[in-house]
């Protein structure tokens, strides 16, 4: 056995990131934005995002705690956009009243779906850092 060989962390964070592409095809496919809910219509920062996350998951399936500060870091960012993506057309609501705010079935699965995997996604990070 070669000593030299990176080891691969096979962690389900590093995994987490490699589907990245299955991600995507969802999103594709269904409309279904589990990664990441961004307010407003922003497609293009959606999956500059994803190929970002994608890119990184090499190194986080290749170091440890890379992957670690990197699923903190990311998570972290993401719970924010996602009480962003419903408190900002909240509150648009007192710029123009007859905006309207839509959040039916649909956007309470995908919010409590991503809030999901996102809160795991932190826990399991700060786990991995503390840890050692």
């Amino acid at each position: 056995m070669n000593s030299g060989a990176l080891k691969a962390d096979v962690s389900p964070l590093s995994v987490y990131y490699l589907v990245t592409p299955l991600f995507i095809l969802l999103d594709w496919l269904f409309s279904l934005q589990i990664r990441v809910a961004l307010p407003g219509e922003s497609s293009g920062l959606y999956y500059a995002y994803l190929g970002l996350c994608f890119l990184l998951g090499g190194l986080v399936f290749r170091q440890g705690m890379a992957a670690a500060f990197f699923g903190l870091a990311e998570s972290t960012l993401n719970i924010l956009l996602l009480g962003l993506s419903v408190f900002l057309p909240i509150l648009a609501l007192a710029d123009d009243p007859s905006a309207g705010f839509e959040f039916g079935a649909e956007k309470a699965i995908q919010f409590l779906v991503v809030g999901s995997v996102l809160i795991y996604a932190f826990r399991s990070s700060a786990y991995r850092l503390a840890a050692g």
